[in-house]
């Protein structure tokens, strides 16, 4: 897999302005990478764009903008 580099994460406003549309495009991936397994189990098959969609989302719900701390959501 493709590991995200901070360069190739969006700003905060970016994000805000395209989000909406990414949103709208990591969720249909999303249903060809799930799986259910009878009523109470889902697998769910991460890729670059689901890893993605999540730091995106750390990103915007903490305010991060800050060199250290965006560096610090993509170790995690």
């Amino acid at each position: 897999m493709p590991q995200i580099e901070r360069s190739s994460l969006m700003t905060l406003e970016a994000y805000a302005r395209e989000r909406p549309q990414f949103r709208a495009r990591v969720m249909a991936h999303k249903k060809n990478r799930t799986v259910s397994l009878g009523d109470h189990m889902t697998l769910l098959f991460e890729d670059e764009l689901t890893i993605r969609y999540q730091v995106q989302e750390m990103l915007r719900v903490e305010r991060i903008f800050e060199p250290q701390g965006i560096e610090d959501e993509l170790a995690a």
